[in-house]
This record gives C-alpha cells, sequence and structure tokens, in this order.
C-alpha cells in the first residue's frame, strides 16, 4: 500500500489473492462465476481484491471485503458506495499484477494503469503513438507513455472506446477528438501524474 496526500494505492500480486467466497457478495460471486475463461477469471478477481482493499485501507477500516461494494458511475468508472458517500476508483491488471487507487469523496478525475515492460511490434508504435512520442523508442518510455494515456482514458470515463492517439505526451498531455470533447465537458480538471517503475519490469501511472 502506498499513500500520497489523499490518495492510496494498493498492489496486489494476481497469484496471491484470497478465495471468491472471502472477497465477494453473492451478486459478485455470480459475476465471477460468468467468465468462462479462467484468466480472465483470475485477472477480475484481483482486480475486486485490489479495490476492496485501497477502499479498507482508505478508511482505515476492518471492513469484511464482501461488505464493501463496488458499483460503476455513469461513464462506467468503478466507484464505492459506503457509508451515504461516494469514492471514485481506478481499476487495473497486467500480467502478474493487480493495482487500484482512491482518493476522496469529492474527486471526480482518476485513473490507474499498470503494464509489463516488453518489447513490441513497430505495428503496435504506429497504432498508438504519434511521432513526437516515440523519440527515444525504448521499451520502458513506451511503456510509460501507454500507462499514462490509459490513465488518462480511464479518468475521462472513455477506456478503449476512444483512440490512444487522441491523447498525445508532448512535454504537456494534449487532448484531440472524443478524448477532448470528454475533458471539455468535464470542465477541464487539472490534475497530476504519477509514474514509476516497480518489480524489475512493471511501470505504473496514476492520474490524481
Amino acid at each position: 500500500m502506498m499513500t500520497i496526500s489523499k490518495y492510496t494505492i494498493e498492489r496486489v500480486g494476481i497469484n496471491d489473492i484470497r478465495h471468491p467466497d472471502e472477497i465477494l457478495s453473492t451478486e459478485e460471486l455470480e459475476k465471477y462465476s460468468s467468465f468462462k475463461v479462467p484468466k480472465r477469471q483470475k485477472e477480475w478477481l484481483a482486480g475486486r481484491f485490489a479495490a476492496k482493499a485501497v477502499i479498507g485501507n482508505f478508511l482505515n477500516s476492518s471492513l469484511n471485503p464482501k461488505n464493501i461494494p463496488i458499483t460503476y458511475d455513469l461513464s462506467g468508472r468503478p466507484v464505492c458506495l459506503l457509508n451515504n458517500k461516494k469514492y471514485l476508483l481506478s481499476i487495473t491488471h497486467s500480467g502478474d499484477w493487480a493495482g487500484a487507487v482512491v482518493k476522496n469523496e469529492n474527486c471526480s478525475f482518476l485513473g490507474m494503469d499498470i503494464e509489463k515492460i516488453e518489447v513490441r511490434s513497430k505495428f503496435w508504435i504506429e497504432d498508438y503513438f504519434h511521432k513526437e512520442e516515440v523519440k527515444t523508442g525504448s521499451p520502458e518510455h513506451l511503456t510509460k507513455l501507454w500507462t499514462i494515456k490509459e490513465s488518462v482514458l480511464k479518468a475521462l470515463g472513455l477506456g478503449l472506446t476512444a483512440n490512444l492517439l487522441d491523447i498525445k505526451i508532448d512535454g504537456e498531455i494534449k487532448f484531440f477528438n472524443k478524448a477532448l470533447q470528454k475533458y471539455e465537458k468535464m470542465g477541464k480538471p487539472k490534475f497530476d501524474i504519477i509514474s514509476e517503475r516497480f518489480y524489475e519490469n512493471y511501470y505504473q501511472s496514476i492520474i490524481i
């Protein structure tokens, strides 16, 4: 767990999760069982565990994870409704890790992404990055940019429904097309970016 001012981040190993019956409500167990691919089941469970853990740590509460409700807002972003307060969350998973971040109940802009650092094809680079973004071209640099773009799109409530080229990182973050429309609709909120490499070959970025 890491706390930054009023922001709390939780990372969990995807293979170190408690049994679903200890984490999930009845409704969540039904959702979990609906996934036919074991890998997808494990990733979803890990994300839920990270989200519930981060809420418990943020509120300094010993609540049973089964009693921490996770739902979604109108933009499809995960939220926790607890004690008549709404906490916006962001959930992510990649490879061996899942993570979640939460901030105070007045939060309206929040995103988190974890990605494994690895060499990717030139077609991947051409599809998701502007030429100005790939000057160094190193796998670590591109993975960092990817996590920032993903985090921004999650904060906007767009996810991958928007094109990653709608976000350009060139000294500052610039918005285009669908991402720009949503950002303007949200009132152009100010935000900070915190990025870090961890566990040798992973990168994490949060938008807070």
